[in-house]
């Protein structure tokens, strides 16, 4: 046997071991392995990390049903947000190790680090709010968004019936009407979908992170995905319920965007 061989077993062996160890399935071990191969890829941006999960199915639901709730790390069935998530974890690892990985999920998912389902950053401004706080992201339309929205909250209090974790829990609703209030009544810039054309996104780069709005009352964002560049047009590369996997889609951002669904965008853009 190659010394190569040994040195990958070894590898290998080790990362099952670390994933033993905190109570990772087996299945997640295979999920440890490509997070590994992934973070020890030559990543320019988190674009690079989302390219090496495409075709992987989509799924939605992913983090419920654990309970107590732990950290769920799982690169073969994604929706979108976990998608970017996971996305952004990996870049911020480059050529670290599987654990800061899993430190970062962890840090970017939950607040204070406190893994419960009442601490997850449900709500997208609650996670851009914190996200940025903490120095992962910087909210790029801040700066470039032509026309400003002030959030409203209350869209998990007032349909709990559509959370499982809710309906056993009814004593958490009012932990999350309090996250809600908390991140309400905030005035943020954005872009809307009328005003996005070449000319208006040129300052979006290849992996920032797009924030697609919600049209829904009490709810602040509909989808997310990152930003790529394909033949000079902006795409989204994202976890596609309609795809049913990770794609780049076919449609340029301004197409996808201009849908009853969506308002405009908010744009982020990963630090480091």
């Amino acid at each position: 046997m190659s010394i190569r061989k040994i040195y990958t077993i070894t590898i290998l062996l080790g990362i099952a071991i670390v994933a033993h160890s905190q109570n990772i399935s087996k299945t997640d071990v295979s999920d440890s392995i490509l997070a590994c191969k992934i973070i020890n890829s030559h990543l320019q941006n988190p674009a690079d990390a989302g390219k090496l999960l495409k075709g992987m199915p989509y799924v939605a639901h992913t983090l419920e049903g654990n309970e107590p709730e732990r950290l769920v790390i799982n690169l073969h069935e994604l929706d979108c947000t976990t998608f970017v998530e996971n996305a952004i974890a990996l870049y911020l690892a480059r050529g670290k190790t599987f654990n800061d990985y899993k430190t970062l999920l962890q840090k970017l998912r939950y607040f204070n680090n406190d893994v419960s389902y009442t601490t997850r950053k449900h709500y997208i401004t609650s996670w851009i709010c914190d996200n940025e706080a903490n120095g992962y992201i910087t909210d790029v339309t801040a700066t470039n968004g032509t026309a400003t929205i002030t959030t409203y909250l209350n869209y998990m209090s007032t349909h709990p019936y559509k959370y499982s974790f809710l309906m056993k829990h009814r004593d958490s609703i009012s932990n999350i009407s309090k996250t809600e209030k908390k991140y309400s009544n905030i005035t943020v810039k954005y872009l809307p979908k009328s005003a996005i054309n070449e000319d208006s996104i040129q300052w979006i780069k290849e992996g920032d992170i797009v924030i697609l709005l919600a049209n829904i009352h009490g709810l602040d964002a509909a989808h997310l995905g990152i930003a790529v560049y394909t033949n000079g047009s902006l795409h989204l590369m994202h976890a596609s319920s309609v795809g049913h996997r990770v794609i780049v889609d076919t449609r340029t951002l301004k197409e996808q965007v201009n849908s009853p669904m969506y308002k405009g965008i908010r744009v982020l853009r990963v630090n480091g």
